[in-house]
């Protein structure tokens, strides 16, 4: 259903991080999903912060683009990243 949305949370080795997933469109072949989220280091006090789109394959479950910018911020360095992700089926 388009609107609806879930979030994840997980802390693994003293990192932490919060995702939220909320479906955008929804057509005869994909789902797109928005995120958003925060990933924090407590030993660094790293911050980062993420936001990007995934689009899934409605017939396989698969993921087959993933967009995300990612903001982080340590020992005052900023950092900007941007991952882009595109998969296909292989005959």
């Amino acid at each position: 259903i388009v609107g609806s949305s879930w979030d994840t949370e997980q802390t693994v080795n003293r990192s932490s991080m919060k995702m939220i997933y909320t479906v955008s469109e929804i057509t005869n072949e994909f789902v797109y999903v928005d995120v958003r989220g925060e990933m924090e280091n407590q030993e660094t006090a790293a911050l980062k912060k993420a936001e990007g789109k995934i689009k899934i394959n409605k017939n396989s479950g698969m993921t087959t683009e993933m967009n995300f910018d990612m903001e982080s911020s340590a020992m005052g360095m900023d950092v900007v990243m941007k991952i882009e992700m595109v998969s296909e089926k292989v005959k």
